[in-house]
């Protein structure tokens, strides 16, 4: 029985993450006024999510790097460029007149440092002005997802200069693969200018990314879409590059409390290759001699680099192996492109994804996700809710002759939805459709929100983002995200349970608490304080609709 069925015995809630775009500032006390804070463009609501679904910790609050080609057109949901995430989230738009299209996208990169995980980096592309939901997760060192290893290790230097070490991740049940990192005899530690690091110890984290689960491609730093991949001739690759891996390792270096990103010698690497990788070249099992390009990662800005060309080898324990060389640290990818191998060749023709879903999967964490016909990952789009019309599209699409959709359930590892074969750059639009399975007891929800100055006569329509959940399913599970738009959304719900009611604006929240039924209600404050949130519900059990007019009460400045 999945959560959602037993919402009835259960405490739901759902955070409310609003902006007052024009902030209910410098009013005349004696009037009143009403603002419509439709100003910013292409709502998106970024999620920080542990990417183990049994995890029962989350990222919380820290600071967001918003960089790339279009990072200037990035704003906060309430105005401004100070990015910082409450609660792991962050919501964020674009400035007031952008339009992204599919043939015009809008591309900038997410970067995070979460303390206990490895750094985050993820590179975001809009092609339209609808409200989004995207999902970020992070790896957590103590607790890595499955079809990952990791290892967190210490050792000793004189004044920065290391003795030989070799650390290597070890195997388990869902990663085959082992990493090895070496660190040369007499090697200084430089930060990121070149100067030496005079410390007497070295923490080294390592997080090995395999190719044989859900949860590690999705975890993957900076993706597998690359729209700005530096190639072979260290020019821009026009058209970005789609990834087929062969496993990514994340490589962090810490003296003294100062970040190593480059040595005096370099580092030598190993990564084991899965005997179960097919290399799209030759559209075999990987084989020894196989060519695999070395690709390195900028996690601050989303850079994807050409290092060098990896041949296939075995190593110490007999296996499939590349080993290559870095001088700077960062995390390193062994990757295929998708192209006439030798050129880098994707179509500009977009790709549009519709989904037909049953109303009972507008909860849950989904991955929408292009596949070759060998279960080979080419692009994703994370974490996402789902609901009966939604659409994604895919800007590039590479340059095969079969591909296919794939949707998973995030909180399951179920396999939903398998599409038919398709060309990807003639297909155009492709349709899938979600099973039905039993209905849960459901209402529509017409939301009516308005902000209200406790100091003056004001009021403000609120764009803002709505968060249901159900407490203790884990932060994959049945979670429903809703945009407001001008005050107003409509959404379907389940029957019969209490919420609390909470409010995340300028970095704060707030909380108000009721009982959800087919019946009339009231939402009343928690704690009366400078922001306050109330609510009524009138039930029509004619139309099975729920109205509920929900009030945010705030102190606004003069």
């Amino acid at each position: 029985m999945k959560p959602q069925y037993q919402l009835l015995k259960s405490l739901a809630t759902f955070i409310m993450c609003i902006y007052l775009l024009n902030g209910c500032k410098k009013y005349n006390q004696d009037l009143t006024w009403k603002v419509n804070t439709n100003v910013y463009s292409s709502p998106v609501l970024l999620r920080f999510l542990n990417s183990d679904p049994a995890a029962t910790d989350e990222p919380k609050n820290f600071a967001v790097t918003i960089s790339g080609k279009d990072a200037n057109k990035v704003v906060v949901g309430s105005g401004g460029v100070d990015f910082k995430a409450v609660n792991g989230l962050l919501p964020i738009a674009l400035v007031g007149g952008i339009v992204p299209t599919p043939q015009n996208p809008v591309i900038f990169n997410v970067y995070a440092d979460i303390p206990g995980y490895a750094p985050v980096s993820q590179a975001i592309i809009l092609t339209d002005t609808n409200p989004q939901v995207r999902s970020v997760f992070a790896v957590s060192y103590s607790k890595p997802v499955k079809g990952t290893a990791a290892l967190v290790n210490q050792t000793s230097l004189n004044s920065g200069v290391s003795s030989a070490v070799s650390m290597s991740t070890q195997t388990n049940t869902d990663m085959t693969e082992r990493a090895t990192v070496s660190i040369q005899e007499g090697t200084q530690m430089l930060d990121a200018n070149g100067n030496a690091i005079t410390s007497g110890t070295l923490q080294t984290k390592l997080i090995h990314f395999g190719t044989g689960t859900t949860s590690s491609l999705e975890s993957f730093p900076g993706g597998l879409t690359a729209p700005d991949a530096i190639g072979k001739d260290g020019n821009p690759i026009s058209g970005g590059v789609t990834f087929v891996t062969g496993g990514l390792l994340s490589i962090r270096m810490i003296a003294g409390g100062t970040e190593v990103k480059k040595f005096s010698k370099p580092l030598n690497v190993s990564m084991e290759v899965n005997s179960n990788v097919i290399n799209p070249g030759t559209d075999q099992a990987v084989a020894l001699g196989d060519s695999i390009p070395v690709w390195s990662l900028n996690e601050q800005t989303g850079q994807w680099k050409y290092e060098s060309m990896g041949v296939v080898a075995l190593d110490g324990n007999g296996k499939m192996s590349v080993q290559f060389q870095a001088a700077h640290l960062s995390c390193w990818n062994l990757d295929w492109w998708w192209s006439a191998f030798g050129s880098y060749q994707t179509c500009n023709n977009p790709l549009t994804v519709i989904v037909h879903a049953d109303p009972a999967y507008c909860a849950g964490n989904f991955e929408v996700t292009l596949e070759t016909k060998n279960n080979q990952y080419l692009g994703a789009l994370h974490g996402t809710t789902l609901f009966n019309g939604f659409e994604c599209t895919f800007i590039n699409t590479p340059i095969i002759e079969q591909a296919k959709i794939v949707i998973t359930n995030n909180s399951t590892g179920k396999v939903e939805v398998e599409s038919v074969l398709f060309t990807p750059c003639s297909q155009g639009v492709i349709e899938v459709t979600i099973g039905v399975p039993p209905m849960p007891d459901i209402v529509t929800v017409n939301l009516n929100v308005f902000g209200k100055c406790r100091n003056l006569n004001a009021e403000a329509l609120i764009n803002g983002w709505f968060y249901f959940y159900l407490p203790g399913a884990g932060p994959l599970a049945d979670r429903v995200l809703i945009y407001v738009q001008n005050g107003k959304a409509t959404l379907k719900l389940l029957n019969g349970a209490g919420y609390t009611v909470e409010t995340c604006y300028n970095f704060q929240d707030y909380l108000g608490t009721g009982n959800f039924n087919k019946n009339n209600f009231i939402f009343t404050p928690t704690v009366l304080g400078q922001y306050n949130l109330g609510a009524t519900g009138v039930f029509n059990a004619a139309t099975n609709t729920l109205d509920v007019n929900v009030q945010v009460q705030m102190f606004c400045e003069n």
